[in-house]
């Protein structure tokens, strides 16, 4: 099956200060310098989408140095602390650990949030899924979680205290 991914993005003049600049539309991100947009589902999904590969960069995919730094400029993941081995005790059988703390259950058909995450999770990608519903506390336990994915599964209710206890998230 083969998606439309790409397409021509928007430029705006800026009357008042004769700036001429490049937007994408809502829910969609940029690619790099290129006058390109791509659905922001197709970021970091493992398949280059841009022409110059700026959807699947080390910066923007793996260390969050990207779009990160926009929230949090003061953190940095050196290069030599990602690795690919498992630092986990336990996680979700229909997921994979992978690069220390970090747990994919991107693409796995679940219709909730797994159970038997470690505490230790710091990034949690769960896109593309069938959760519909987050319940109240449904992350509380994963206090050192500071990345989640839940892109494209058709949420459509969030309890008020959902991502309550997630003191160290700084992208959602």
């Amino acid at each position: 099956m083969h998606r439309k991914r790409l397409h021509i993005g928007t430029f705006v003049l800026i009357l008042l200060g004769g700036v001429c600049g490049f937007s994408c539309p809502l829910g969609e991100f940029s690619c790099g310098n290129l006058s390109l947009c791509i659905q922001q589902k197709y970021m970091c999904d493992g398949q280059v989408d841009c022409p110059n590969g700026a959807d699947e960069t080390y910066q923007l995919c793996q260390n969050n140095v990207g779009f990160y730094n926009e929230f949090v400029k003061d953190k940095r993941v050196m290069i030599n602390e990602i690795t690919e081995v498992c630092h986990l005790d336990v996680y979700p059988v229909q997921c994979e650990c992978k690069s220390q703390t970090k747990v994919d259950c991107n693409h796995k058909g679940l219709a909730a949030i797994p159970l038997n995450l470690s505490v230790n999770t710091t990034r949690l990608l769960l896109k593309e899924n069938n959760i519909s519903k987050l319940e109240d506390y449904a992350f509380a336990d994963l206090t050192q979680l500071y990345l989640l994915h839940l892109e494209d599964n058709g949420i459509t209710e969030l309890t008020p205290n959902v991502f309550s206890g997630l003191h160290s998230l700084v992208k959602l």
